[in-house]
């Protein structure tokens, strides 16, 4: 039963990465298209610019954005629903 559930979190997971990925472009081709303008409305949240710690021997920088639209918000639904109608046979 343990694999069942972990083969069930990769797809989920693959879904979900997928879904993000299809907003972003369709939120860049968005951009382009004036009637679907509105589908680039969003917010970006994160570390802005990124954290800079610098100790003369090494230097780390730590940074994170998030950047979400209508597109991409709209394609992880999409994506949740497809995976409810297909994770269900896995």
């Amino acid at each position: 039963m343990k694999g069942k559930d972990m083969k069930k979190g990769i797809v989920l997971t693959i879904f979900l990465l997928l879904g993000l990925f299809l907003g972003s472009v369709l939120g860049e081709i968005a951009a382009n298209v004036p009637s679907l303008s509105f589908l680039t409305w969003g917010k970006s949240i994160g570390i802005d610019p990124a954290a800079t710690l610098d100790l003369s021997v090494f230097t780390l920088t730590i940074g994170m954005t998030l950047k979400m639209n209508l597109a991409t918000v709209l394609s992880l639904v999409l994506s949740l629903f497809l995976y409810a109608k297909i994770g269900r046979n896995l």
